[in-house]
């Protein structure tokens, strides 16, 4: 499963909302209220997505059969736009929890043992492999 932003939405998303979608997930708060479904059939996604001190009621729907994406929001950047950054943003913030998700998941304590590497008793020190 692709779980990168980019592969759900239109090839004709402006940019500068892509852009605006990733620092607002970075920098903001993003509290889920509502979620069913999975990206293999049919995802809704609601919330509180907060940018600058300001809370805005977000919901994203994701229809793969259609591979169909629209946004809700109460921003006035919504109004223009079939979805806005931050009914993006609940979309990101669902990807990247299936990554973390995945992560846990396939961890395994061998792994993470491999790369420590003791040099006294006092320290550890972590070495990922290129």
């Amino acid at each position: 499963m692709n779980l990168k932003l980019i592969d759900y939405i239109p090839s004709n998303t402006n940019i500068d909302v892509i852009n605006a979608t990733k620092n607002l997930y970075t920098n903001s708060k993003v509290s889920i209220s509502y979620q069913r479904g999975d990206l293999e059939r049919f995802l809704t996604i609601s919330g509180i997505v907060t940018e600058n001190n300001k809370g805005y009621q977000s919901q994203i729907i994701y229809k793969k059969a259609s591979n169909e994406l629209k946004g809700l929001c109460n921003c006035p950047h919504w109004k223009d736009l079939p979805f806005c950054h931050h009914s993006l943003c609940l979309l990101e913030y669902y990807l990247q929890q299936k990554i973390n998700e995945d992560l846990i998941q396939n961890f395994t304590p061998e792994h993470f043992f491999s790369h420590l590497v003791l040099n006294n008793k006092w320290s550890v020190h972590y070495f990922v492999n290129p």
